[in-house]
């Protein structure tokens, strides 16, 4: 009978023995430190994690929320931890878990250069079309000193944006994508120049000055500004007046000049009318200044009638004869 309980309690100690085994044999261990490189914080990244190949390949893959950004730190709690284990339905009596009461995470990225970053921008606005690459000069404003992205495939692409002209400052949004997935966008701004062949004065010209092809000459600058500000190298600019001063050296731009009126108001002028193949010639005077195509109103000094007319040269206007 001695014999017998012998017996009863060494079984009873393997079975003891073999079930703390058992239940050592699935364990969880996370230091109070740790470092992710992804973009979410998995156990497979910061725990020691040991069992059947079954259990530590699912417990691997639990994810305990987004990383933090770069020099930026997250507390995560034993409880996540073990409500994140429930979740997927563990027994946790059956599971050894050596995880503090709390522990830190740290975000352990790796550096973007940035040539490469403003280099995907200039590469975009180069190939944009408008202008040959030669042409253009293109720099960056204050673009960003240090950027850091988690570790893996990382690739750079020009997000959408509307920008009809790519000449002068624009905006550019530069998508930094991580394994296939969107991390984030960084916005640089770029300053393009265009070489073009513009109109420079030749002296000081005058707010009023009567002008003449032969007051500028042409030279190839760059510019800032959409192409239509710019007067054409070839445009015809006599009987043009400026309407603002110009300096020399400077482009002439569309805006400062115009076409001086060719009729002032209380001027004389010549009446021109054409009735069944016969032109009537008489005097008036204008009511209105105007310049040529204009119409304006014409008093005839013979029979005081105020009538309409078309400016068709200095002080010469044509009667609309409907």
């Amino acid at each position: 009978m001695k014999n017998k309980s012998v017996i009863i309690s060494l079984l009873l100690l393997i079975i003891l023995i073999t079930a703390g085994a058992l239940a050592n044999s699935f364990s969880i261990s996370i230091p109070y430190k740790v470092k992710v490189r992804s973009m979410n914080i998995k156990l497979s990244e910061i725990a020691y994690i040991s069992g059947e190949d079954e259990f530590k390949e699912n417990v691997s893959s639990i994810s305990l929320g987004q990383a933090p950004l770069p020099g930026y730190k997250r507390v995560i709690y034993r409880e996540e931890v073990i409500y994140a284990l429930k979740n997927r339905g563990y027994n946790l009596s059956k599971v050894r878990l050596d995880i503090p009461y709390q522990f830190t995470v740290i975000a352990d990225y790796k550096r973007v250069s940035i040539n490469r970053l403003i280099d995907v921008g200039k590469d975009y606005i180069y190939s944009s079309g408008s202008y040959s690459k030669e042409k253009l000069e293109v720099e960056v404003i204050n673009p960003p000193q240090k950027l850091m992205v988690p570790h893996g495939n990382l690739k750079l692409e020009v997000g959408d944006f509307y920008q009809g002209d790519l000449i002068g400052t624009i905006t550019m949004p530069i998508k930094l994508i991580v394994n296939d997935k969107l991390y984030k966008r960084i916005y640089l701004q770029y300053k393009v120049q265009v070489l073009q062949e513009v109109l420079v004065a030749k002296k000081n010209l005058e707010r009023g000055q009567l002008i003449s092809r032969d007051d500028f000459r042409i030279e190839e600058i760059l510019v800032d500004t959409p192409n239509s500000q710019y007067i054409s190298t070839n445009t015809n600019l006599d009987a043009k007046i400026m309407k603002i001063s110009l300096g020399a050296g400077r482009p002439l731009l569309s805006r400062m000049v115009e076409f001086p009126p060719l009729v002032e108001r209380w001027e004389e002028v010549q009446i021109i009318a054409r009735i069944g193949g016969v032109e009537v010639v008489t005097l008036g005077k204008a009511r209105q200044s105007g310049r040529l195509g204009e119409r304006i109103k014409v008093q005839n000094m013979h029979s005081k009638k105020i009538i309409t007319a078309e400016i068709i040269a200095k002080n010469k206007v044509k009667v609309l004869i409907h």
